[in-house]
């Protein structure tokens, strides 16, 4: 690829050239144009005439003087033209060069912005990975095709056959830039709206749950979201965030379907539309009550 340099070294080659004709033309004298001789041939014999002295005669001056001014005007007009070639060549060269220049600095911006996207395998896709690129350089938006599952209040189990009304799709998205963490929402599967969940403060209140801020592969972000997802099961009463999430019960009706605390896992029988939400058979039971205040 020819660089700007180049191309100002092009133009000014053709300008020196230009000069250098025109140093030519201008030599060009009517006085240096003359006979040195004169050559007759009669029959086979050759005769050569030579200058021994010479007389100006004004006859030939005015020819001298009238073929000089014609000349020069030739001259001029061919100076013109080479200017204007060389001038049009120039033009040309410049609109080359600062077309180049241009697309340089696009192609600079677009790979001082670009970022080599991670890989994700099929098995991580399948769990309900992906990414795109952020707002900044090196900052990516990843997405964990998730349910919502509230299962307890204050580690309080919700009946499970009520429960298991609630789950609800959803999408957590964490973002990171470099090798940090730095947030972690829920969205709506369609559209990447703030998914409405209880307690949720516009965008998520996590309570006193803190998440690791550092990552090293793709696999820490599955278990990230995993993570996240759990604190979601547990609604926590002191909280003064929203408690009536648009589609699911207020929370005084949630209050009213609390259970005994059972003392292993909870077994909940899962509908169709539930397995396709991704919700599985059996609810895991959150140790500490990350949400309180």
């Amino acid at each position: 690829m020819a660089t700007a340099r180049d191309k100002n070294d092009v133009a000014g080659s053709l300008r020196r050239d230009m000069e250098d004709a025109f140093v030519t033309l201008d030599n060009v004298k009517v006085d240096d144009i003359a006979l040195k001789g004169v050559t007759l041939r009669i029959g086979d014999k050759i005769m050569k005439l030579q200058v021994v002295t010479s007389t100006p005669i004004d006859v030939v001056e005015e020819i001298k003087a009238e073929y000089k001014a014609a000349l020069n005007k030739r001259l001029e007009s061919i100076k013109g033209v080479i200017h204007q070639k060389v001038t049009d060549m120039t033009n040309f060269v410049s609109q080359i060069r600062e077309e180049m220049e241009r697309k340089e600095e696009e192609l600079k911006k677009r790979l001082d912005q670009a970022q080599i996207m991670p890989q994700i395998t099929y098995e991580q896709a399948q769990r309900g990975l992906s990414c795109s690129p952020g707002g900044r350089k090196n900052e990516i938006f990843w997405y964990v095709r998730s349910i919502y599952w509230p299962k307890f209040i204050d580690r309080k189990p919700i009946d499970p056959k009520y429960a298991k009304k609630l789950i609800t799709p959803m999408v957590i998205q964490i973002t990171t830039e470099s090798d940090q963490v730095k947030a972690v929402h829920t969205k709506t599967p369609v559209g990447l709206r703030n998914f409405s969940h209880y307690h949720q403060a516009e965008p998520d209140c996590w309570g006193r749950w803190t998440w690791a801020r550092k990552f090293k592969c793709s696999d820490d972000i599955l278990a990230l979201a995993k993570e996240a997802e759990g604190v979601l099961e547990n609604v926590n009463s002191g909280s003064i965030a929203k408690r009536n999430p648009i589609g699911l019960p207020t929370f005084q009706m949630l209050q009213r379907h609390l259970t005994k605390e059972s003392k292993g896992p909870l077994k909940v029988e899962i509908n169709e539309s539930n397995i396709r939400a991704g919700a599985s058979t059996v609810a895991n039971v959150i140790q500490d009550d990350t949400w309180s205040t």
